[in-house]
């Protein structure tokens, strides 16, 4: 394990009672001014008005701008991310049954603070069992999303792939966290869900989309269901914290007006696993064929160099690369758990395409279909 410690994204203390956990449209000034006093801002609050953010699935997110009685104190925000349960009951019931809420309140309330990562420093961190909860989180506007449609810039993926190195390294091989109640590092190659979650949705996605797949891709993942057990086993690499859903639409990128350069959210689905999933996976969803492959000659080794700048050691470069073409299918688990378990959108159709398309395409030009029958 590797020494990390970044203070900034540490909760508030509570010096005050924590409201109760609510529905976003029982946000009141008077919740929010409980909310800010329990992270110990001694303020007021006049009004606040609220707009939706984001296109999640399986949660709710907004912005609330806030408006203060008086003169407040120099740290208070003028702006505040808030997320919450889904409304809809089935997102709400997956969610729990995936332990996704858990895993990000979780996540924010033990682990931001060591993770190197910039990510949104937490205010308060609320949850009424594992399928309620609310988050209010640091604004990083005016950094604008990225859009997993749209695709980012090779400069935007150095950003990210730097990120994603940090976050690795900090709790690279860490025996406490590989022993944490709440983080999952089951004894799999990925651990968002278990082959016995996977194998019973296949169907139903091929039938739902298998008309529109190309028949290299749609056989490359008919082979990755036949042999996701044993794909699955555990591999001989130190695990660290991985984020497993490491693509555009969970970054915030910087603009001219300001903002971070980068900051990463969503960690719905984090587990203690094997960071180049991380990779393998941004660079699969992001890119596709020659764009991605010029792409792996510049990020696989700066990715390789930064885990090296930041402390990690005993990982050779064979097995690096052995471990981004194991894990060239990575993406095809989350898109199809996805797809047949969030609430079904257009965009989230086309989302979900475009992802699988890039995703088996990546597998495919690694061989990574010769791993499963070696």
């Amino acid at each position: 394990m590797t020494e990390a410690n970044d203070a900034r994204s540490a909760p508030i203390a509570h010096r005050h009672p924590a409201p109760p956990v609510v529905d976003p449209d029982q946000i009141t000034p008077a919740w929010m001014t409980q909310a800010l006093r329990a992270a110990g801002l001694d303020v007021e609050l006049a009004s606040l008005e609220v707009a939706p953010v984001g296109v999640g699935q399986v949660g709710e997110t907004y912005r609330y701008r806030l408006s203060y009685e008086g003169v407040p104190p120099a740290d208070a925000p003028a702006s505040l991310i808030g997320k919450f349960h889904s409304s809809n009951a089935d997102s709400r019931s997956i969610a729990g049954h995936l332990n996704l809420y858990r895993q990000e309140f979780m996540f924010y309330r033990e682990v931001a603070a060591s993770a190197r990562i910039k990510v949104p420093k937490p205010y308060l961190v609320l949850n009424d069992g594992d399928d309620r909860f609310i988050l209010l989180l640091e604004d990083f506007a005016p950094a604008r999303p990225a859009d997993h449609l749209t695709g980012i810039t090779v400069d935007q993926a150095r950003l990210a792939v730097l990120e994603a190195a940090k976050l690795h390294a900090s709790h690279w091989g860490d025996p406490d966290l590989a022993r944490s109640p709440w983080l999952k590092s089951a004894d799999l190659a990925q651990g968002v869900a278990r082959p016995s979650d996977l194998i019973p949705l296949w169907p139903s996605f091929r039938e739902r989309y298998g008309a529109l797949i190309a028949p290299d891709r749609l056989a490359a993942a008919e082979a990755f269901i036949e042999h996701c057990e044993a794909w699955n086993r555990p591999r001989p690499t130190p695990r660290s914290i991985t984020h497993n859903d490491f693509r555009a639409d969970n970054f915030l990128f910087g603009s001219d007006e300001g903002g971070p350069a980068i900051g990463i959210v969503d960690w719905q689905t984090v587990t203690f696993n094997y960071g180049v999933l991380d990779l393998a996976y941004l660079i699969g969803g992001a890119f596709e064929g020659e764009a991605r492959r010029a792409a792996e000659k510049e990020l696989l080794p700066l990715y390789f160099d930064a885990l090296r700048e930041q402390g990690v050691t005993g990982y050779d470069e064979p097995q690096f690369r052995a471990d981004y073409r194991h894990f060239t299918f990575a993406g095809l688990t989350v898109t199809i758990i996805a797809a047949m378990t969030v609430m079904r959108t257009e965009r989230g159709d086309r989302l979900f395409l475009r992802m699988f398309d890039r995703h088996a395409s990546h597998a495919l030009d690694h061989d990574a279909v010769g791993l499963l029958r070696s």
